[in-house]
């Protein structure tokens, strides 16, 4: 019978199916279900038999698994070594599944020339040599030791039975085995690197956060820094070890510490605007002076004004008219008929005994220190700032002079300048400035030639 040609081809292919699909079946064989994962199998054994214990005593493991074994001696024996797929004298070891693994756990009797070492560690580190566990040796050998910290630890000591460890500060060291020890390799995190910082403050205030004293801190630690000033005192600044501080000029300030400081707290007394008035009118005249006169050797008021800013002291003495102006006719350079009938003089500028000076007694001790102004022994020009000793005598004797604290001076008096201002450089710099808040001042005029009139003088302490 003769088969059409489409019909063959359509058998064909039905043919090449059912070969595919048993090709498949034949290689997923989903009646078998999932393939399982190789396994093995650990087997264990106990030389000699009841001398000890080993724990797993065996099982099956996937392959790669890693297994922990730990071999306990019964009474009477200790453990000597593994045997079989390992090799090893620690009672503790670890194995990887990657064959099937026979092991033997050997055991020893214990006797009076073996001596047991258990060794352990605290966290922060481990025990790398012989190991952690515990160890059999003979009587007398001594057994090396390794503690090995982690990042972030450091070895302390060895602490439990340490009569034979060679030095239990020390990570590496030895054990001398005499008898049966146990000892603990202890591990401390590592403290950030310590610096010490010293305050100190000069007179007039304390330093109150943090206090006084030598103080250690964590390096990059911030410390709060606080001056309190005491009264009459106000702070000035830090000064020493100052590059890590926020504000130099700030009496609550931080400084940050990367290395070891010394810092100071400086304080300075406040100086207020002082004014000493005095009587008007309170010169002595003869008799013979026109009524209503007033004399240039009339103080009115002594004004003080320190510039914390350039520690310059200002000083202004006031007069009722022209400073030296005896007879107070307006004219300090010529005597008027009733003065010169009683043998006085007017002298120009301040000069031939005429005298202005003011005196500080800066410690408040009775004696004076600083001298100020323009002596008997020159004129307005030869103004000067001087260190005072011996007895007062502000006509001629002004003591030691001061160029350092010699300021500058005002014109000289006249109509329109009929006062006289001076400045003290380096104010507190002075000899017999002790940093108190308070001093002694008082301040003289008067000429030795201007007779029938006589000098003013005040004095206060402030």
């Amino acid at each position: 019978m003769k088969m059409n040609r489409k019909k063959l081809t359509g058998i064909i292919v039905a043919c090449a199916i059912v070969v595919v699909v048993a090709i498949v079946l034949v290689i997923l064989r989903p009646w078998e279900g999932p393939a399982s994962a190789q396994t093995y199998t650990l087997t264990t054994v106990v030389s000699p038999p009841g001398t000890g214990s080993v724990s797993p005593s065996g099982g099956q493991y996937e392959s790669g698994a890693q297994v922990t074994i730990t071999a306990s001696p019964a009474s009477g024996y200790t453990f000597d070594h593994w045997s079989g797929s390992a090799s090893d004298t620690s009672p503790t070891i670890s194995i990887t599944m990657n064959y099937d693994h026979s092991i033997a756990a050997n055991f020893v009797a214990a006797s009076a020339d073996r001596h047991n070492l258990t060794i352990s560690s605290t966290e922060g580190g481990s025990v790398t040599t012989p190991g952690e566990g515990i160890f059999t040796r003979s009587a007398g050998t001594v057994v090396n030791l390794v503690a090995t910290p982690t990042s972030g630890y450091q070895f302390v000591n060895w602490t439990g039975d340490v009569g034979t460890v060679g030095n239990v500060n020390a990570a590496s060291t030895t054990i001398t085995m005499n008898g049966d020890y146990s000892v603990t390799a202890n591990f401390a995190v590592v403290p950030p690197v310590q610096y010490g910082l010293t305050i100190s403050s000069s007179a007039g205030g304390s330093v109150t956060t943090p206090g006084e004293g030598i103080f250690t801190r964590s390096a990059g630690t911030v410390v709060n820094l606080v001056a309190t000033p005491a009264s009459g005192y106000q702070f000035v600044n830090w000064t020493g070890d100052v590059a890590p501080i926020a504000n130099l000029n700030g009496a609550s300030t931080t400084i940050t510490m990367n290395g070891d400081y010394s810092i100071m707290a400086n304080f300075e007394v406040i100086l207020a605007d002082t004014e000493i008035a005095d009587a008007y009118g309170d010169v002595g005249l003869p008799i013979n002076a026109p009524d209503g006169t007033f004399s240039g050797w009339d103080i009115t008021g002594l004004e003080l004004t320190y510039d914390e800013a350039t520690d310059t002291m200002r000083v202004r003495i006031n007069v009722g008219t022209i400073l030296g102006d005896a007879d107070g006719d307006g004219d300090p350079g010529a005597a008027s008929a009733w003065l010169a009938a009683n043998g006085g003089s007017d002298i120009p500028n301040l000069g031939s005994s005429e005298a202005a000076a003011v005196f500080f007694d800066l410690n408040q001790d009775g004696g004076y220190d600083v001298i100020a102004g323009i002596s008997g022994s020159t004129d307005y020009y030869g103004f000067s700032v001087n260190e005072f000793s011996g007895s007062f005598s502000p006509a001629y004797n002004f003591g030691t002079p001061l160029p350092d604290n010699t300021g500058s001076i005002s014109p000289n008096p006249s109509a329109t300048n009929p006062d006289l201002e001076f400045t003290i450089a380096n104010w507190s710099t002075l000899p017999g400035h002790d940093g108190s808040p308070g001093f002694c001042v008082g301040a003289f005029l008067g000429s030795l030639q201007d007779d029938g009139i006589g000098e003013d003088f005040v004095y206060a302490c402030i």
